[in-house]
């Protein structure tokens, strides 16, 4: 929507159906390749890699060189409150929840763990370095675009929907550099959307072997949308957080020994700052994210959390806590098989 509106201004991008029926698009176009096309996953995963990693070094390089430069106290020490509420500091941690969801995919390689030779090996070495790269890379990337705001209520109120493009076109005055940067965003949201259907499938065959398309909520209410897609990431940090409490009040006895990726002395200083950072999280995440309140703008996550946490109290009082029970040789062996020849499998299931 936002490259239509580049190439055409008068292109209104807050048509909600408009929005949907590209939503739609993305969902189709992943699960064609992830049914028909799956030797192609790996390329459109370098493919992505590498637009993201090119994209971020030459728009760095052309935001610091030619966007007129803000001055430091408009980077680090204002505060621009267009929340509704009173407290700045209120708004400063409404304005941190987008980069809060952005760690919902980051345990994405976890789901695919018995799709690997050694995942107790490769997975670790994986997170830490996602985790560790972007980390940097964010920093620098947050530095670059913060020094090349120089009209922010512009950029907040703009025609494309999407703010980054709007500065990057303000930033370089040039309309093409925004659309470029566009169709990288574009390339990385396609690829990304293929992954995520691959993580979802096979986190689909683990629940059915352990014995509604939600994005059809954004077509009538965006704010059930919001409430689900900020529930989703209160159970993520949820899940992280969790084993980090419990590591604090319990030690290490109920552990297995790991020489490989035991943290030593540096594991309870890092649980404790997981801990913090689940408990700003949760908080900040139940919070409507302006003001005044009315029924379009209230924030629902709670809502939905406490009806999985009630089915869970239920599941639970009904007998199902018995302890999880690991995938036997003939589960592993039969996915092996299925791995080897997935259509048939597919079809046999018919």
């Amino acid at each position: 929507m936002s490259l239509i509106n580049l190439c055409s201004p008068d292109f209104d991008v807050s048509s909600r159906w408009q929005n949907f029926l590209i939503y739609v698009g993305f969902a189709t176009w992943a699960w064609l390749v992830n049914v028909f096309g799956i030797k192609l996953i790996p390329g459109l995963e370098l493919l992505g890699s590498l637009s993201t990693a090119l994209g971020f070094v030459a728009f760095s390089i052309a935001l610091l060189v030619v966007a007129p430069k803000a001055t430091p106290d408009s980077v680090f020490k204002t505060i621009n409150n267009d929340t509704g509420y009173s407290s700045g500091s209120l708004s400063v941690f409404l304005g941190l929840y987008n980069s809060m969801t952005t760690l919902m995919a980051l345990d994405g390689p976890t789901h695919l763990a018995e799709e690997l030779p050694s995942p107790k090996r490769i997975l670790p070495r994986i997170l830490v370095i996602t985790i560790t790269s972007q980390a940097m890379l964010g920093v620098v990337w947050i530095l670059v675009l913060g020094f090349s705001i120089h009209n922010l209520q512009a950029i907040i109120h703009t025609s494309t929907g999407v703010p980054v493009v709007e500065l990057v076109r303000q930033a370089t005055s040039n309309n093409a550099a925004a659309i470029i940067f566009c169709l990288i965003l574009i390339i990385n949201n396609g690829t990304s959307a293929v992954a995520s259907a691959t993580t979802v499938s096979r986190q689909g065959y683990a629940f059915a072997r352990d014995g509604v398309l939600i994005g059809l909520v954004y077509l009538f209410s965006s704010s059930a949308f919001n409430a689900i897609v900020g529930s989703q990431a209160v159970f993520m940090i949820s899940s992280c957080g969790s084993p980090a409490l419990i590591m604090l009040l319990t030690g290490r006895r109920l552990l297995s020994y790991s020489p490989r990726w035991n943290l030593g002395h540096f594991a309870y200083p890092i649980c404790v700052v997981a801990v913090g950072y689940s408990l700003l999280v949760l908080s900040v995440a139940f919070i409507p994210q302006s003001a005044p309140l009315t029924s379009l703008n209230m924030n629902y996550t709670i809502l939905i959390v406490i009806v999985f946490l009630v089915i869970m109290t239920v599941t639970w009082l009904l007998g199902e806590e018995k302890p999880f029970d690991l995938p036997t040789k003939t589960q592993r062996a039969t996915l092996l098989i299925a791995k080897s020849y997935p259509m048939e499998n597919a079809l046999s299931q018919l």
